[in-house]
């Protein structure tokens, strides 16, 4: 057990149609509570998952970066859509804001929705989604698919992974068999970076088949032990 003091405020981020109840969002609750770090787990379907906004979503993770660091230091731990939260939240936070961050963990992160190799936006999907004006996305917590309004990719458009540069320490995990999210988009976005380490895994997008893997990495990261 280590005391709250010495390590930062986690804030997790979950991905795209996912929710604070997630298993990876279990996984890090569990994580922290066993180590004694703070957590905050926000839902991320902002205003709702139907009307999704990138530039809501983004603004919330400052706020909860600025709110979480009166206290301590923040790491942005994010899953997927969740990492890309994380990463644009972080740039569009002023320099003072900046200093609150102590570092990210990143999880099958999405950098590139459009990216040449398995993007998760094709052009078919974005002209369907164009057209009809809403797409289904699967809501994990009902296995339901909930029809999400087009503005959420206009926004979308307004984010660029490739000028980012982060400035605290990062560490990306991505699975070689992740068929949602191609691993290169890792590798390219963690090139450009100067402080981030990039840890390629035998695994999927879900990155739960060795959960003590994750959690080892984790810990590490974060230098604490049970």
């Amino acid at each position: 057990m280590v005391r709250a003091a010495e390590v930062p405020h986690v804030i997790y981020l979950h991905g795209l149609g996912s929710s604070p109840d997630s298993v990876k969002a279990r996984l890090v609750s569990t994580w922290c509570a066993e180590l004694g770090i703070p957590v905050t787990i926000p839902s991320l379907s902002i205003p709702s998952f139907e009307r999704l906004s990138v530039n809501a979503v983004v603004a919330r993770v400052a706020e909860l970066v600025r709110d979480a660091a009166s206290e301590s230091k923040v790491l942005l731990a994010g899953s997927s859509f969740g990492g890309f939260a994380a990463v644009h939240a972080f740039d569009r936070l002023d320099s003072n804001d900046r200093m609150r961050v102590w570092g990210m963990f990143l999880m099958a992160p999405v950098f590139y929705p459009w990216h040449k190799t398995r993007g998760l936006l094709t052009h078919e999907v974005e002209q369907t989604w164009r057209t009809r004006g809403v797409y289904p996305i699967t809501e994990s917590s009902s296995g339901k698919d909930v029809l999400v309004h087009y503005d959420f990719i206009e926004e979308l458009r307004g984010y660029a992974s490739d000028s980012v540069r982060l400035s605290v320490p990062t560490i990306i995990i991505h699975g070689t068999r992740d068929e949602t999210v191609s691993h290169e988009q890792s590798e390219e976005f963690a090139a450009k970076q100067n402080d981030s380490r990039l840890v390629l895994v035998e695994d999927d997008h879900q990155l739960i088949a060795r959960p003590e893997l994750l959690r080892g990495l984790f810990e590490k990261f974060v230098g604490v032990e049970r």
